[in-house]
């Protein structure tokens, strides 16, 4: 038996074990015991969806990174795994919504700049990149010591811009690149 306060990092041991073994089925009912024994913990429960993915059980790994982002809303990583999970099952406005948590809430540039360009992808997939829009320029100018924020507010402009002459809305592409100017 296991200790009870020291169970989850013990099973996540035997998931380790197991993974290196090749023994997936033992890695998730590894990972889903240290769940069960470990219910607050949020780093668990992205192993463990990461775990489904890895299995292709979408609806499974979904479950377990909403629960991670349950317990902690800061849990960028579930949120980043949870987006690419909703924009291969056509969720796009669930994406962006992750996205955007993750790009407004995120410490580190690295992530906020994968974040922001899979922000921008599907965005442009959905055809909301003009809503998107007020929310980049906000983070751009809030945010001028981060640069990710310039470069994707400029990013999204410049897709505008063009954008709008291929459809030859002077008028739009004019607004666009104007708009443009307080990120500059």
């Amino acid at each position: 038996e296991l200790e009870p306060a020291r169970a989850g990092w013990h099973l996540s041991q035997l998931v380790e074990l197991a993974l290196a073994s090749y023994r997936d089925d033992d890695a998730i009912r590894f990972a889903d015991e240290a769940t069960r024994r470990a219910v607050d913990d949020p780093e668990l429960h992205l192993r463990l969806g990461r775990l489904h993915a890895r299995r292709r059980d979408p609806a499974r790994a979904a479950r377990a990174f909403e629960r991670a982002l349950e317990l902690d809303p800061d849990a960028h990583e579930a949120a980043w795994e949870l987006a690419g999970l909703e924009r291969e099952r056509g969720a796009g406005r669930r994406a962006l919504q992750l996205l955007l948590g993750i790009l407004e809430r995120s410490r580190a540039d690295a992530l906020r700049e994968r974040a922001g360009r899979a922000l921008l992808e599907t965005a442009r997939a959905e055809g909301s990149e003009e809503a998107l829009e007020p929310r980049l320029l906000a983070l751009a100018l809030a945010h001028g010591d981060a640069p990710v924020f310039e470069r994707l507010a400029l990013s999204l402009y410049t897709t505008l811009t063009i954008g709008a002459r291929a459809r030859a809305d002077r008028a739009a592409a004019a607004r666009w690149a104007s708009r443009a100017l307080p990120v500059l």
